[in-house]
């Protein structure tokens, strides 16, 4: 792998971590341990396998946000509809408390003379879509 597409992926990875890790704070959820509502450290004090426990059943959003053409990335290429909070909600409705929502950058991820700067709109179609799973009190997986 070159260096510049090393540093790419590099910087997406980064970007991926700090990205679930703002979103965790602040949310609500039900902690394993304590069983209460409305507890911003959900996970705090919790091993791999109570965080597991806690997480419950988790269904898989698919290629919607991943889904790309010549390495730009676009919800609707692969013949999928767009995320409605209506679809989110009706997974937490069958009993789903976990979603991971698999997101491509590809062509979206800036230049060095950029500082890899991911394209906005898409950073924000993103977080529109983790929103509609926390509105339905989904843990959710980036």
């Amino acid at each position: 792998m070159n260096r510049k597409l090393s540093k790419v992926f590099a910087a997406a990875a980064i970007f991926a971590l700090v990205f679930v890790s703002a979103l965790s704070i602040g949310t609500t959820g039900v902690s394993a341990a304590s069983g209460s509502s409305n507890d911003t450290s959900v996970f705090d004090d919790l091993d791999q396998e109570a965080i597991t426990e806690a997480m419950g059943a988790g269904w898989n959003l698919g290629n919607q946000l991943e889904a790309s053409s010549n390495g730009t990335p676009s919800e609707t290429v692969w013949g999928n509809p767009k995320v409605t909070a209506k679809l989110i909600q009706t997974i937490a409705d069958q009993g789903f408390s976990t979603i991971r929502i698999p997101v491509s950058y590809l062509n979206y991820i800036g230049d060095a003379d950029s500082g890899y700067e991911i394209n906005e709109t898409w950073l924000n179609r993103i977080q529109e879509v983790v929103d509609y799973a926390i509105d339905a009190g989904l843990y959710v997986v980036i």
